[in-house]
């Protein structure tokens, strides 16, 4: 089982200690995983600065302590942790410039990025 908080998520959410409670509801789907047999990763959430319809100190505030969680929290099996490898180490809050599809078209940008930006 590989699960990925997204940034829609976060973005959808009005409050954020609301949005932190469904950290039980996620360690329930992984209890029933593991019983199972299943092993659950969990993978950290892209930066966005730099998004002006996305970010916000709200958001920033929930991405940091959602990815604090999955790296944290020894719930998961294995943790993906694409926040510190494809974050710019110059600005933590944005991209990599070569990871940032910003630039194309939407009709280009609904995948995960690749080694060439947006997939």
């Amino acid at each position: 089982m590989f699960e990925k908080m997204s940034m829609q998520k976060i973005s959808t959410s009005k409050r954020f200690p609301s949005f932190c409670h469904s950290f039980a509801a996620y360690e329930r789907m992984f209890d029933d995983a593991r019983a199972e047999g299943s092993f659950v990763y969990g993978a950290t959430i892209l930066p966005f600065g730099g998004y002006t319809f996305y970010y916000t100190d709200y958001r920033e505030a929930a991405r940091q302590t959602v990815n604090e969680w999955i790296r944290n929290s020894g719930r998961f099996d294995g943790v993906i942790d694409f926040d510190i490898a494809m974050r710019n180490p110059a600005d933590t809050l944005s991209l990599l410039l070569a990871a940032d599809s910003a630039d194309l078209p939407s009709s280009q940008c609904d995948r995960p990025p690749d080694d060439r930006g947006c997939g």
